[in-house]
């Protein structure tokens, strides 16, 4: 029987540094440094990980090749990978007669930013919702033009995705 041993976690960069040869040190920097901006935006590291991974490879990866690459357990790897699938940042592909599962990452590069968005429109849809019943006065006028910023920002957003969706299309 196999026992395992336990490993003391310090901080993020030794959750990082845990995955083997089989990257290059550029490549596992890129990961690493990717992953740590992710997470300022609420991903959790094993999917930051992951899809930092996803855009490096040429072709799909089974999950196999998740354990292997990023030293992470295959259920890890699971549930990372079916995280990033219900963002619309990786989907599955299926071996017809086979029931080995591939991922690759998004064709559309702006996926990730549209939730973004859409979260930016619902903050300016709920200050202007309540900004008159709420606050008055200085408060009032801040909440206004912090609510404007927002739909501005959130037009703008989907103003690039949609323009580089475009360039994409052509």
């Amino acid at each position: 029987m196999e026992v395992a041993i336990p490993i003391e976690i310090h901080n993020i960069q030794d959750i990082l540094n845990m995955s083997n040869d089989k990257l290059t040190p550029s490549q596992q920097a890129f990961i690493d440094a990717f992953a740590n901006m992710l997470l300022s935006w609420g991903m959790t590291i094993g999917p930051a990980r992951l899809y930092g991974y996803l855009l490096l490879v040429q072709a799909p990866v089974s999950l196999d090749e998740f354990t292997e690459v990023l030293g992470i357990s295959k259920s890890a790897a699971s549930t990372a990978a079916r995280e990033l699938e219900s963002m619309g940042i990786a989907h599955r592909i299926t071996d017809r007669g086979s029931k080995r599962i591939r991922y690759e990452v998004s064709k559309d590069p702006g996926i990730a930013l549209r939730s973004h968005a859409d979260l930016l429109g619902k903050m300016a849809d709920l200050i202007s919702a309540n900004c008159d019943a709420i606050v008055s006065g200085t408060a009032r006028q801040r909440l206004t033009e912090l609510a404007s910023f927002h739909r501005n920002l959130k037009q703008a957003m989907e103003t690039v995705i949609d323009q580089h969706q475009s360039g994409l299309a052509e």
